[in-house]
């Protein structure tokens, strides 16, 4: 085999397997997750002109601090970030606040925050415009380390870096390239995947080579570093007889992580009439990974402020209508889908839910009966 031999050798990032194996078995979350929980919490309040280099930082750094104390940090983006608007669903994380009574402690602006999180974990130094396409394995060594990655254009400067991602990286500029370092290096270091797309054109001519036409996404970036995740995003990941469908096999097959695998974020490669690989389940020949859409902010805060929801009567349910079938008729059943992507769930559906509760409370006759499809990973990720 080439220099692409997917073969992994334990270096001096390796953790000892039975220790992660350990962890895994007592559930992922249990791992990587605070098991102690802010009294109060501060906001970090993200401006348009902080830069997207800044953003991803400050994001990287609330869920390094809310893995470290549960429910810490919280990011409020402003309405002209062009990074809170995804999935034609814009972010309304604050909203939920207000659902929940919670109240800040303090606000923060992104360069205090930045100084402040480089004094309590270090950092990783990188170049966002030349190296944006790896951004993702650069995200993955950072988690590894626990430090955000700064952003030679970011107005708080790595000076005294963990890893110096700038050489690290080096001759490493591809998502093969990249990918396969850190498989060799980290694997052993996360505790599960997700696929976020750095900024290719989903809708590129060639879809197997699409160019970088945006800027990377924040979304998922603070759950990412909260929980240590193996972030990657081959394109061609799928793709039978692809040198990256074999290295993300590698990864997937080789990997301590429970099985099956569930990929956080979105894999929004391949549009095809929709997104072909979403799923993920049809990716690999082992068929062993599902997707959890969760292209969203803020989960490190919601979903550390609290142990996981395990008991069914910890949630308010409404009473079973009683309804009597009759035989003569015919029952339709109007689905509202698309609810396991958390983040229509925390944004749009909310609205919808809100909207149709208003509207049919004591509406006479009585409201068509609704069905909503909502992700069961909710009790535990938000």
């Amino acid at each position: 085999m080439g220099p692409l031999q997917h073969r992994r050798t334990r270096g001096r990032h390796g953790m000892r397997a039975p220790l992660l194996s350990a962890c895994l078995a007592l559930t992922t979350w249990t791992c990587a997750s605070s098991t102690h929980y802010a009294k109060e919490f501060r906001i970090v309040h993200v401006r348009a002109s902080d830069g997207i280099a800044a953003q991803l930082a400050a994001h990287a750094c609330a869920g390094l601090y809310n893995r470290r104390l549960g429910g810490s940090v919280f990011v409020q983006s402003d309405p002209d970030v062009s990074q809170a608007a995804i999935d034609g669903a814009v972010a309304m994380d604050e909203l939920w606040l207000d659902a929940l009574g919670l109240e800040s402690a303090e606000s923060q602006e992104v360069p205090a925050f930045l100084a402040e999180c480089v004094a309590d974990f270090g950092c990783v130094r990188y170049a966002y415009d030349t190296q944006r396409e790896i951004l993702p394995s650069i995200m993955t060594v950072a988690a590894a380390h626990g430090a955000p990655m700064l952003a030679d254009e970011s107005p708080v400067r790595c000076e005294d870096p963990i890893v110096d991602a700038t050489e690290v990286f080096a001759g490493r500029n591809t998502q093969l390239l990249a990918t396969q370092y850190v498989y060799e290096n980290y694997l052993d270091e996360t505790t599960g995947l997700a696929m976020l797309n750095p900024g290719y054109d989903r809708f590129a001519a060639d879809l197997a080579n699409p160019s970088l036409t945006d800027d990377m996404s924040v979304a998922l970036v603070d759950f990412v570093f909260e929980r240590k995740l193996f972030v990657a995003f081959l394109v061609n990941g799928c793709i039978q007889g692809h040198p990256e469908r074999d290295l993300l096999s590698s990864i997937v097959n080789e990997s301590a992580w429970p099985k099956p695998l569930p990929v956080y974020g979105y894999n929004d490669s391949w549009l095809v009439q929709g997104y072909v690989y979403e799923a993920q389940t049809r990716c690999l020949e082992s068929a062993n990974m599902g997707a959890i859409p969760t292209r969203t902010s803020n989960l490190s805060f919601f979903g550390s402020r609290r142990p996981p929801i395990e008991r069914s009567g910890e949630l308010p349910l409404n009473p079973p209508q009683e309804v009597t079938y009759d035989p003569t008729k015919v029952y339709v059943a109007f689905v509202v889908g698309d609810g396991d992507n958390v983040r229509y769930i925390m944004s749009t559906r909310r609205d919808w839910m809100e909207e149709r509760t208003a509207l049919c409370r004591d509406a006479s006759p009585a409201c068509p009966p609704l069905s909503w499809t909502i992700s069961p990973h909710l009790p535990e990720l938000a």
